[in-house]
Formats: C-alpha cells, sequence, structure tokens
C-alpha cells in the first residue's frame, strides 16, 4: 500500500507491516511532478530550461553525449525550497476593486 509520493510501508523480518515509512530524499521525474501537481513533461521542460533544481545522472562513460531525455533526480529538500522561492507575495497595497464603492 502506498501511502504517498514515494512513501512505502516497511517489512519486518516476520513479514508483518510496520506503520513506519519511508520518504525517500530523491525523486524521479515522475514523482517530482506528482509531488509538484505538474505534468512529466512540464518537469522535464524545467529542466531543459535549468528552472528547476535537480541531479543529473550521468551513465559511465556518456556525460558528454546529447540524451533525449537526460536521467535526473530530485532532492526533494531542494524542490521545497525552489517553490518557497516562487511563490508570490500579495501587495501590501492591493485593492480589491470588487469590494470598492465609488
Amino acid at each position: 500500500m502506498q501511502t504517498g509520493v514515494g512513501e512505502s510501508l516497511v517489512q519486518n523480518l516476520a513479514g508483518e507491516r510496520s506503520s513506519i515509512t519511508i520518504r525517500p530524499r530523491y525523486l524521479s521525474p515522475k514523482q517530482a511532478a506528482m509531488y509538484l501537481g505538474i505534468s512529466v513533461f512540464s518537469i522535464y521542460r524545467l529542466v531543459e530550461r535549468r528552472a528547476i533544481p535537480f541531479v543529473p545522472l550521468y551513465p559511465s562513460g556518456s556525460a558528454r553525449k546529447p540524451m533525449k531525455r537526460p536521467s535526473v533526480r530530485f532532492d526533494i529538500e531542494a524542490l521545497d525550497s525552489w517553490m518557497k522561492k516562487q511563490t508570490v507575495k500579495p501587495a501590501a497595497a492591493y485593492v480589491d476593486e470588487r469590494t470598492t464603492n465609488e
């Protein structure tokens, strides 16, 4: 039974399920897309533009070869930090035109 993005229940040696969950630090592109609520295509587009923090995974000897879709992982803590930086704060002087009585 999956409990969330990348989380799983652990089985002990007797085969009983434990309530301890393991949450991996690094996510695949599909897991990162689910975590952020965007499409996998958008994840790869952000990677291509270097607009999102990621860890490239190069197979041995292929660091210079261009790939169609790079093999990457995403640090969940870096994604959280990136999302906080992307948050738009409301302007203090914002006035909602619908509520003004003119």
